[in-house]
């Protein structure tokens, strides 16, 4: 869910002061996983890079990777956009995700 409104500008301003606090998270195949309204915000503020962790997702016999890379993609949303943060961990065991 974007960012709008007065939220967005104060991010921008935030951003434009501050930089990037927390890099954002991309596969090897740099897409993103976790950074999408840092990123959105390094382009309306015609930012040239952005800082990054690279994470390597290979498939293994539990998991594909593409799952793995949604597996963090929900976690990272979770946290920052669930009341119950719990419940929504538990779920995702419940279904084998984490």
């Amino acid at each position: 869910k974007n960012i709008i409104g007065d939220a967005w500008i104060d991010f921008l301003k935030s951003v434009q002061t501050s930089g990037i606090v927390d890099p954002i998270l991309i596969s090897q195949d740099n897409i993103i996983i976790s950074g999408h309204q840092r990123v959105r915000a390094c382009r309306d503020l015609d930012m040239k890079t952005v800082p990054c962790y690279i994470k390597k997702y290979i498939n293994n016999a539990n998991c594909s990777k593409e799952d793995m890379m949604l597996r963090d993609c929900l976690t990272s949303n979770l946290k920052l956009h669930s009341d119950d943060f719990d419940i929504a961990w538990n779920g995702l065991k419940e279904h084998g995700w984490i």
